[in-house]
């Protein structure tokens, strides 16, 4: 490839073109011919100067003007056409700044660059490309101000669904016509923000399924949880239904159903609007009423009739309910769409059971110095 480093620029050639233009409408001036400044020369038609200018050739210096003046009038016919042409490279230039900056912009939210090594990246081409952004928030064009609003007894931002998942999109575009019917999995719970506050942030999580990031949709913060599960997923439970209808993304009809709500039992009996797991009737998966026995509900009988989406809609059983869920506008299922929590049933619920009575359970159960093998204590 051939080195272009050394090669002067565009603005250099034209600056030395159009001093070789003035030095020989100098000579020609010197001999006392008419020409026409460059502000004429380049108004209604150049053809007709040019022939007007060189064609005034006395004969007895042919020779000389002659070859001076095909000279000149190529580099004034040349030069004129630059000129002409100033309105037309300004705009090119700016259309190509515009496609830079948008395609910067893109390339970042793809591979969501950060903003330290965008704003180091932007340092290297300004130099180069005054027209673009020194900071990196005015090139993705990040908001100054975020909206706030008073909701369901503290603060709240929705920041919408389809807005949330457009960088993902963009992301796996190639992907999007084996996918025109998008899954998306959610997640809600809440987490304390001090140990010295009661404040917390309850954060709506999404993730599309076969797609990889996981951007937030929503993010409420208060002293406690919201108080309102209706007022608290009412922007969200109305996107989420014009997005099943359809929507278009880059000539694309896509379609997005919500497939499951990952939450832990707590956040789950939130979301539901049902009886909490220590409740008699608090299981989410079975009918049976729990028995109190040792200070605790259990649900011993593992051969309950189960619970299905139907029953949940009709509210058949009116113990384990306190009131409809706003989720049931969409098309997400109250039973089938709410998988078990796996990390607290098994990892810190039935496994932390079984290490206790290992370790520290009655002597019928408990294991000997023996059989706590280094294996045993990888577990």
């Amino acid at each position: 490839m051939a080195n272009t480093s050394n090669m002067p620029s565009y603005w250099t050639l034209r600056r030395k073109a159009k001093e070789r233009v003035d030095r020989n409408l100098a000579l020609v001036s010197s001999d006392n011919i008419t020409v026409p400044s460059l502000a004429e020369a380049v108004s209604p038609s150049i053809a007709e100067y040019n022939e007007d200018i060189f064609m005034e050739c006395q004969p007895e210096d042919e020779e000389l003007r002659c070859e001076d003046s095909d000279h000149v009038s190529d580099v004034f016919f040349d030069a004129c056409k630059s000129f002409v042409s100033d309105d037309d490279l300004e705009t090119s230039d700016d259309e190509d700044c515009d496609h830079l900056r948008r395609s910067l912009a893109n390339w970042a939210g793809e591979h969501q660059i950060p903003h330290a090594a965008l704003n180091d990246l932007l340092k290297l081409l300004t130099p180069y490309h005054s027209s673009l952004p020194r900071d990196s928030r005015t090139l993705l064009g990040t908001v100054r101000s975020v909206d706030v609003s008073e909701k369901a007894g503290g603060q709240y931002h929705y920041f919408g669904v389809l807005n949330a998942i457009k960088p993902v999109l963009n992301a796996n575009k190639a992907q999007l016509r084996q996918h025109m019917c998008l899954n998306l999995q959610t997640n809600i719970d809440g987490l304390p923000l001090f140990k010295s506050s009661t404040t917390q942030l309850w954060p709506i999580l999404g993730r599309v399924q076969n797609f990889q990031g996981d951007p937030v949709l929503g993010l409420f913060c208060g002293t406690t949880k919201p108080k309102s599960i209706h007022e608290f997923l009412e922007d969200f439970v109305n996107e989420i239904k014009q997005l099943e209808g359809g929507f278009d993304f880059e000539g694309l009809s896509l379609t997005l159903k919500l497939s499951s709500m990952v939450c832990d039992a707590p956040a789950c009996a939130f979301i539901k609007n049902i009886k909490g797991h220590t409740g008699y009737f608090g299981c989410g998966k079975c009918t049976q009423e729990g028995v109190y026995t040792e200070n605790r509900v259990c649900y011993p009988d593992i051969h309950a009739p189960l619970r299905t989406d139907e029953d949940f809609e009709q509210m058949i059983d009116e113990e384990h309910h306190l009131g409809p869920s706003p989720l049931q506008q969409t098309s997400l299922g109250m039973v089938s769409g709410f998988p078990l929590d796996y990390m607290h049933l098994i990892c810190l619920g039935v496994m932390r059971k079984l290490f206790m009575l290992w370790l520290r359970g009655p002597l019928t159960c408990r294991l000997s110095s023996q059989n706590i093998t280094k294996g045993f204590c990888r577990m």
